[in-house]
């Protein structure tokens, strides 16, 4: 503006047209120049705004998260250590989220320096405080994640030690009363229970813990360290005295496992076989009625029993490894009741084929007599065919044999 006011005099000087074009153009520039200190100032208050409500916000956010990290919590276990752990993730998450309103409360604080140099001096406080704010949450952040580490290794420390403790106790029970299980899942939950121990014997996971902890000087060193060597005092003690006993229990658990293993096939092999001694014990074969397919699916039943043979072997030929007289005992039982399924089975297949040889041999004696005899005839010789098939006797089928053989009159002498 005090350039355009020092062309005045020069104005002056000019002819009368070209002094009115020239202060048109001056007039222009000062507008001009008006509009632009407004926007500037109007720039200028928008930037200051800006920058105190984003670092206002970003000033509260930070305070809110330091103080949600100062408080004290309480850990007791495992699994609270866990949760404060992704809780604690979830707070980085959310300054992560909010580093885009951070940046830019630095940004607009950059511009408004270079726009607003009278102010420069506290645009530039707010800043260095920000920057401290952030810094400060940070390292609050960080050493709240190491504390909660050192306090979820302590628990997991804790835990094990506790768990390793109660094992060895049980199995020290174990080991004295020398249960060996009385069924299949029985015995194997006692091997695996046994397993587990052997194992916890050679285990070095919680004394390198426990070193880590104490190199790392823990708050709590003195009872980690104490309970450790405790810990190793009482499984080296084991594993001294111990180790042979542990040994023989294994050796005595799989031979139990074997034994009850063997003693559910036997008693599977028992039931298959009194199932099938009842079938064949019924006697279908009295009934006169499909007598073709009976002995069709008879003989179907004695393959099957034949073909199951290799069962009664198998239990025969692992049972021989037992020295038990109960053991002896079973396999004398299920070899009893074996022969005793294949006679039973042999003799209801011979009465089957009896049965249907009667049937077929008196069948073709009603057909032969048929056309010869009167309905009366018929109708008796019918009931001597029924007494025959239902088993009355093999008298009555003998002499209505030899009677259809030797006489001509048939009729005369079945009245």
């Amino acid at each position: 503006l005090e350039q355009l006011d020092a062309v005045d005099p020069i104005l002056d000087l000019c002819t009368p047209q070209l002094k009115l074009r020239l202060q048109d153009v001056q007039q222009e520039l000062v507008e001009r120049w008006e509009e632009l200190r407004l926007h500037t100032e109007q720039r200028e208050e928008e930037l200051k705004l800006s920058t105190s409500d984003s670092s206002d916000l970003t000033h509260v956010f930070f305070a809110q998260l330091i103080g949600a990290m100062a408080a004290e919590e309480s850990i007791s276990d495992v699994a609270t250590a866990d949760l404060q752990l992704a809780q604690h993730q979830q707070l980085w998450a959310e300054m992560e989220a909010r580093q885009e309103t951070y940046q830019q409360a630095l940004d607009v604080g950059e511009e408004l320096q270079t726009h607003d140099r009278n102010n420069r001096k506290e645009v530039v406080e707010k800043l260095d405080a920000l920057q401290a704010e952030r810094d400060k949450l940070e390292h609050q952040w960080n050493k709240k994640q190491s504390w909660l580490e050192t306090v979820h290794l302590e628990q997991v420390f804790y835990r094990d030690v506790n768990s390793m403790d109660k094992t060895s106790s049980s199995q020290e029970i174990l080991l004295q009363n020398g249960t060996l299980g009385n069924t299949v899942d029985e015995t194997e939950g006692l091997i695996k229970r046994h397993e587990a121990f052997e194992k916890l014997l050679s285990s070095q996971d919680d004394k390198k813990l426990a070193q880590t902890m104490v190199q790392q000087k823990h708050y709590d060193s003195d009872n980690i360290r104490a309970k450790s060597k405790a810990l190793a005092a009482r499984l080296e003690r084991h594993g001294a005295t111990d180790s042979e006993a542990s040994r023989s229990r294994h050796k005595a658990l799989d031979q139990s496992l074997q034994l009850q293993q063997f003693l559910s096939s036997s008693y599977q092999v028992c039931v298959w076989l009194n199932e099938r001694n009842a079938v064949a014990l019924d006697e279908s074969w009295r009934e006169p009625t499909n007598l073709q397919a009976k002995l069709l699916k008879h003989q179907s039943f004695e393959a099957e029993v034949l073909a199951n043979r290799y069962r009664l072997d198998n239990l025969t030929k692992v049972g021989r490894h037992f020295a038990s007289h109960d053991i002896r005992e079973r396999l004398e039982e299920l070899k009893s009741l074996h022969e005793e399924l294949m006679m039973e089975a042999e003799r209801k297949g011979k009465l089957l084929q009896e049965a249907l040889s009667i049937h077929t041999f008196l069948s073709e004696v009603i057909i032969r007599v048929s056309n010869s005899v009167g309905a009366s005839v018929k109708k008796k010789l019918e009931v001597w065919r029924t007494m025959c098939e239902c088993g009355c006797g093999v008298i009555f089928y003998i002499l209505f044999y030899y009677m259809f053989l030797y006489f001509n009159d048939l009729h005369l002498y079945l009245f």
